[in-house]
């Protein structure tokens, strides 16, 4: 899907596992996403269902949080 002139599944295909660690969503979003901003959405309860911590590290299904994105494009700026 491509949103704003974001290619949502180009993102998806780039990324070689499953799972995306906080971290590593700038990787992913080519900075537009930070583990900040992602901080930020799991502290209000509003980030991707997916998120679990895995050991002291906070990761993300990458199709969900895929999804998460597209939805929160829609919805609001980031």
């Amino acid at each position: 899907m491509n949103i704003a002139g974001i290619d949502f599944e180009a993102l998806e295909k780039k990324w070689k596992s499953t799972l995306v660690a906080r971290q590593k969503v700038g990787d992913l979003t080519g900075g537009a996403v930070t583990p900040a901003t992602m901080a930020y959405y799991d502290r209000m309860k509003k980030g991707p269902a997916s998120g679990r911590y895995l050991g002291r590290k906070m990761v993300y299904e990458v199709r969900d949080l895929i999804n998460w994105l597209i939805t929160l494009n829609e919805k609001e700026a980031i």
